[in-house]
């Protein structure tokens, strides 16, 4: 390729003005770039006009903590991608360009242009730390760095350009502002009137309900009037099975609720896909967890209903594997035992079953399969929830290996009230404000998925993360165990109960029948779910640590069953850190 005349010319300002060292190709690579720089900076402005909009709480534009516009994920994820496409472009210009223009050495142009590429380097490291790491409140020091480095580097190119020997006109510079702001103020309009159209949707109630989604609080509306709703009124559905004076004990179960007579309830009253909880893991490795549970009663090498989660909280998914929620299901050989008795031992039925086998849509099993549901709300919730109890289970599949999932748990958006045996609700009637919601892991859109959630993880942490979670009335729904007489034949008995014994304790400073009151009060989470170190980097993590998910008690008989002898070591040092005193006083000789 010919190189360029080195005409010599003098500007308006008396600066001599040099032939342009740029080759044809090396001129289209930096319109491209420029082009690109433009969308940049247009994408840039209206991620930061949205960012301003939520801070200052200006409607419509603002995100509130339980949506996410697809428009708005589109631009973010633009963001990222045009960021890295303008990264290479210039990357590939610099090592074009550099050779060239270093015969003609500029000092001005050397002492602009080399900062600008630093400051460039420094953008591409903190967007890919962004990506890569979650934009946290924690590591909103980034975001600051990388929003700052953005800055410098509009400002640095500028500079460069201006001391070259090839200025481009002063107007250029102005129109590429001008036209990057006017199209960010037309994409921040865009933006206000789809959250307006969205909004108007969501008051009129038009959206459609979608199974197998994330969880939201759910309020009035889905499962109003439905036995097996959020929203159902049990006092009303119930009203006269008590006696005439039309009272309805706490924690009653309408019989045609299709979970009966456990009160877990769905926002929609219905039945789940069978993949809700376990989130792909269904599919995932059944010929493994198969085998394995016919060689050896259980599964557990196979981690059911944690694979997406676990690209972000591997911390928290291996502590979770080892727990004896994991193995709450029929991969626990004790309770497989008691409930298949259960399930088909000759039961006497009540009027309680029979309504409820009575109802429609209701599998005729057997009045021991229909009082094994009680137990199902607390340890098969994913054979529950999907109708699986009704019918004949197969103990080697992997809903029945599954245990408690991640989302057992976290899609639990209310707990009814403080009566136990599993009285909390499933939100399944929101969509995910997450784009690619539906997609396997390891995939193209599981990856743009993530990078969304990363990127934005408020919404997902408002979703998965309820304030309620941090107080022992959460832990209470499991832990707090009432027979009642649809599944007893008899009347209300008291079962394991750890919650008021926590309630009745000084460590609850709610107790007045206690010696000694601890210096501050403690919830259950306090003890069962410790800070630990998390090593492998989980991005819940805050100053290196998570809330530790092995919920370590008194269980030693499952890790023994497992041959998990570091499970095994970990109770037993938990039991010995002073978790019991024995005080004598008032000793006469």
């Amino acid at each position: 390729m010919a190189e360029p005349t080195l005409n010599t010319s003098t500007s308006a300002s008396g600066r001599r003005q040099l032939a342009s060292l740029l080759p044809a190709t090396l001129k289209r690579l930096l319109a491209v770039a420029v082009g690109l720089a433009g969308f940049m900076l247009a994408n840039t402005l209206y991620l930061l006009l949205v960012r301003l909009a939520d801070r200052v709480g200006l409607e419509p534009f603002a995100l509130d903590e339980a949506t996410l516009p697809p428009f708005y994920q589109v631009l973010l994820l633009a963001h990222t991608g045009a960021g890295l496409l303008l990264a290479v472009l210039m990357a590939a210009f610099l090592v074009a360009h550099l050779p060239r223009v270093w015969r003609r050495f500029h000092h001005e142009a050397a002492w602009t242009g080399v900062p600008y590429a630093a400051v460039g380097v420094g953008l591409v490291a903190s967007g890919l730390f962004i990506f890569a790491e979650a934009a946290t409140r924690g590591n909103s020091w980034v975001w600051w760095l990388h929003s700052g480095a953005a800055v410098l580097a509009l400002a640095g190119y500028a500079a460069h350009r201006a001391v070259s020997h090839t200025r481009p006109p002063a107007t250029r510079l102005a129109r590429f502002l001008g036209v990057g702001t006017a199209a960010s103020l037309a994409l921040f309009v865009v933006h206000g009137g789809l959250a307006m159209r969205e909004g108007a949707y969501r008051e009129a109630g038009e959206r459609p309900a979608t199974a197998g989604s994330e969880s939201s609080q759910a309020t009035a509306g889905p499962g109003a009037g439905v036995p097996g709703g959020v929203n159902r009124d049990a006092a009303r559905m119930l009203r006269g099975d008590f006696g005439p004076s039309g009272w309805v004990p706490a924690g009653a179960v309408p019989p045609e609720s299709p979970f009966f007579p456990s009160p877990a309830t769905t926002s929609t009253g219905d039945f789940l896909a069978a993949d809700f909880l376990v989130r792909h893991g269904a599919a995932v490795g059944t010929g493994a967890i198969r085998a394995e549970a016919e060689a050896r009663g259980f599964a557990s090498e196979t981690r059911i209903g944690s694979g997406s989660c676990e690209r972000c909280h591997a911390d928290i998914v291996d502590q979770w594997a080892t727990s004896a929620h994991r193995f709450a299901s029929f991969n626990n050989p004790f309770y497989e035992a008691t409930i298949a008795a259960m399930r088909s031992e000759p039961r006497e039925s009540n009027r309680w079953i029979d309504r409820h086998l009575a109802s429609p849509g209701i599998a005729a099993g057997g009045v021991g399969r229909a009082a094994s549901k009680w137990c199902s709300g607390c340890h098969d919730p994913v054979l529950l929830f999907a109708g699986g109890m009704g019918r004949e289970i197969d103990r080697n599949s992997p809903a029945a290996q599954a245990g408690l999932t991640c989302l057992s748990c976290h899609a639990i958006d209310r707990i009814h009230d403080r009566t136990g045996n599993g009285n909390y609700n499933i939100a399944d009637a929101a969509e995910s404000p997450y784009i690619f919601a539906g997609s396997p892991p390891r995939s193209l859109g599981g990856l743009l998925h993530d990078a969304v959630i990363r990127s934005r993880p408020a919404v997902h942490s408002t979703r998965m993360l309820k304030p309620f979670f941090r107080e022992s009335t959460y832990c209470a729904t499991c832990h707090k165990v009432g027979l009642s007489e649809p599944v007893n034949n008899y009347r209300w008995l008291r079962g394991q109960n750890e919650f008021d014994s926590w309630d009745d304790s000084g460590v609850s400073l709610n107790a007045a029948r206690t010696f000694y009151l601890p210096a501050a009060r403690r919830v259950c989470q306090d003890c069962h779910m410790p800070l630990e170190p998390a090593p492998r980097g989980d991005m819940a993590a805050a100053n290196g640590l998570v809330r530790s998910h092995r919920f370590l008690g008194a269980n030693t008989a499952l890790p023994y069953l497992r041959g998990d002898t570091a499970t095994l070591r970990r109770i037993e040092d938990f039991l010995r850190a002073e978790k019991l005193r024995v005080d004598v006083f008032a000793v006469r000789a």
